[in-house]
């Protein structure tokens, strides 16, 4: 079967990217051919149109649901159907925290040859999002255009450039989808050609100093003149008077021919006042009952309330001794590295990004903490001349560089707190570390409610 629909397919499993999993043509000889189905839930029984039919599997869409399960939430977000943002958002919650340890084990399992006995002997429950809505510190938006061609703010559909208009996302608080509407209009206004519009992103902190935390909006666009500017400076005056929650806004201008590209010149950080200063981009980030400085590019988790759950295990995890040498890998801008390292007598960051290294210089305030800006796998083994107590790696979702992961298991620290955002690559990382290093104990955090995402914290120690 190239294309068609197939009938009756029972959906039985979900897979790491939210796609219900069903099995065609299974018997007596076994399950079948698996499809992975966008749109279905475990539980249901659907008709699925087939996109691509491979040797070992194939893959589709709900074209209908034949039968339904009863104990799914009522719709909540008006986007659900078309956003495809939040797969799991109909499951209960309880059940959706199951479904995430599932798939998180299966890839230790499988990729990280754990057994299930070693496995379970050192897995803990997870930790639940305190907030299920409302809960995102940031949310990006691509601009498409509407049925009148006017460019307006949205989120990718699954696999897709089109773009889903968004008139109100849950999973942000009501402040920043007035900002959202606000755009959406403003927008309109400018005439401007939707070619021009890219990206919307909406960041929450504290302005420096502040008691109250509020929005930041960074607006992508493409190349502009002087009139292009003109425009959007207007444009944010108008912005900033119907959004009494917007702290600052920035405007970035990308090449003409990267359309899809995120990077860019800031050419404008306006304050309410309408000053263009650059530290209008900075905003402060809680954790762990300090304030992190950050620019509106730095990374920092999405999740306030789970960030702080992540972070508390990592203190855990750090233990109560004192002395020695921190090396923190891909340490940003100094989160969740800093808060450890007043048990050490000095510390090591290293990242990529030299923005975040100056940030982290500046969050490190007092503290015997050295920074270096350079690609972790390439610098490490130059500037490591010593072995160090504890290594904190909190890598990006490819996981860690190779060379990086050699250089560390080769100083042979004591003990490794590894977090990860992706089971996949943490289990390909943690098969290597095996040999020189015993699992003690890992954690697991729902940074990401409604979506199989799920970050992994875990306790290394050096086998004698």
């Amino acid at each position: 079967m190239s294309t068609g629909i197939i009938s009756s397919l029972k959906i039985t499993d979900l897979s790491p990217d939210g796609r219900g999993v069903g099995f065609y043509r299974s018997g007596a000889r076994g399950r079948g051919m698996p499809v992975f189905v966008a749109g279905a839930l475990p539980g249901q029984t659907v008709a699925c149109q087939v996109l691509k039919n491979k040797k070992t599997f194939i893959e589709g869409r709900v074209a209908a649901i034949e039968i339904q399960r009863d104990d799914l939430a009522r719709p909540t977000c008006e986007h659900e159907a078309e956003c495809g943002g939040c797969p799991l958002r109909s499951i209960p919650y309880p059940e959706q925290l199951r479904w995430k340890e599932k798939l998180a084990r299966d890839a230790l399992i499988r990729i990280g040859k754990f057994t299930e006995e070693a496995l379970s002997a050192v897995w803990r429950p997870i930790s639940p999002s305190p907030l299920i809505e409302g809960f995102r510190n940031k949310i990006e938006l691509a601009f498409g255009a509407d049925e009148n061609g006017a460019s307006i703010p949205g989120f990718r559909k699954t696999a897709s450039r089109e773009t889903t208009p968004v008139e109100r996302c849950p999973l942000v608080d009501d402040d920043a989808n007035k900002i959202i509407a606000a755009i959406r209009d403003g927008a309109v206004k400018t005439n401007l050609p939707a070619s021009f519009w890219r990206f919307l992103i909406l960041r929450r902190g504290f302005p420096p100093g502040a008691d109250e935390p509020a929005w930041i909006a960074v607006l992508k666009t493409a190349k502009g003149g002087r009139r292009e500017r003109g425009i959007i400076k207007g444009f944010a005056a108008e912005l900033f008077a119907r959004a009494p929650k917007l702290a600052a806004f920035v405007h970035e201008e990308g090449s003409n021919n990267r359309l899809h590209s995120l990077s860019g010149e800031r050419v404008l950080c306006l304050n309410r006042g309408l000053e263009n200063r650059p530290e209008n981009a900075l905003f402060e980030a809680p954790l762990g009952g300090r304030r992190f400085q950050l620019d509106v590019s730095s990374f920092f988790q999405v999740n306030d309330g789970s960030a702080e759950n992540l972070a508390k295990i990592a203190l855990e995890f750090n233990g109560s001794g004192k002395g020695g040498f921190l090396l923190d890998l891909y340490c940003g801008a100094g989160a969740p590295g800093l808060l450890l390292a007043s048990g050490y007598d000095s510390a090591l960051g290293v990242d990529l990004n030299p923005a975040s290294i100056k940030l982290a210089k500046y969050n490190a305030g007092k503290l015997n903490a050295v920074f270096r800006a350079g690609d972790v796998g390439k610098v490490l083994n130059k500037i490591l001349d010593r072995s160090p107590r504890t290594v904190l790696l909190d890598p990006p979702r490819a996981g860690l560089d190779p060379r990086a992961l050699a250089t560390v298991i080769k100083a042979n620290p004591e003990k490794i707190i590894y977090i990860s955002c992706d089971a996949a690559t943490f289990a390909r990382d943690a098969k290597n570390l095996r040999g020189r290093f015993e699992p003690v104990s890992l954690a697991s955090v729902d940074m990401f409610p409604h979506t199989p995402k799920l970050e992994l914290a875990s306790l290394w120690t050096r086998k004698s």
